[in-house]
């Protein structure tokens, strides 16, 4: 936005338009961002209000599709962070046996894998396989459906795509970034 606000400004004529340009321009820029912003904690009431708030209304949890999609986020994410996580702890290993090895202390190589592994790398590396993964998963079906009109269907059809589209997704993410942390954590060890 700065540079067509720096162009806006050598065609005005007087400093005064430049002004007005380049602030209606940083004005502008801070709306969209806070409608945007408005947007996204509007979807995260509504997705805790239909996660935690409604099943406790008699409006039930879907279940079978937050059960395949835990099978699909965490079953199947497990091969990739599996190898993942081997290598990283693989080449911690080897790379701290080459240093502690100068002073002697190749006995605190199990510990300093474990350690680091438990607290850090593992569940970076498996939250970051798994969002990379998923991610780009769930925003390629959920653009698919929004081009093909689906998500105004199923809202004409009077169903909420909140409760159907994201629910779900959310829930069996909440369960499977966990349990494959936990195993991601073996396998680095």
């Amino acid at each position: 936005w700065s540079l067509r606000a720096c162009r806006q400004c050598l065609t005005f004529g007087s400093a005064s338009d430049a002004m007005t340009a380049v602030f209606g321009n940083i004005g502008r820029v801070t709306l969209n961002g806070l409608f945007a912003w408005s947007l996204v904690c509007v979807l995260m009431v509504d997705t805790v209000n239909w996660a935690v708030v409604q099943p406790f209304r008699g409006r039930g949890l879907r279940i079978r599709s937050t059960v395949e999609h835990f099978v699909e986020f965490g079953v199947r994410s497990l091969p990739i962070v599996g190898a993942i996580c081997f290598l990283v702890g693989v080449i911690m290993a080897l790379q701290a046996a080459h240093t502690l090895q100068q002073w002697g202390a190749t006995k605190y190589i199990a510990n300093l894998v474990g350690i680091s592994a438990l607290r850090e790398l593992a569940p970076l590396m498996a939250a970051i396989l798994i969002t990379g993964r998923c991610g780009a998963a769930i925003t390629a079906e959920i653009g698919t459906m929004k081009v093909a009109e689906e998500i105004d269907a199923l809202t004409v059809m009077g169903l909420n795509p909140t409760k159907f589209l994201i629910v779900p997704k959310f829930l069996a993410m909440m369960l499977a970034v966990p349990a494959v942390t936990v195993i991601a954590m073996l396998i680095m060890i």
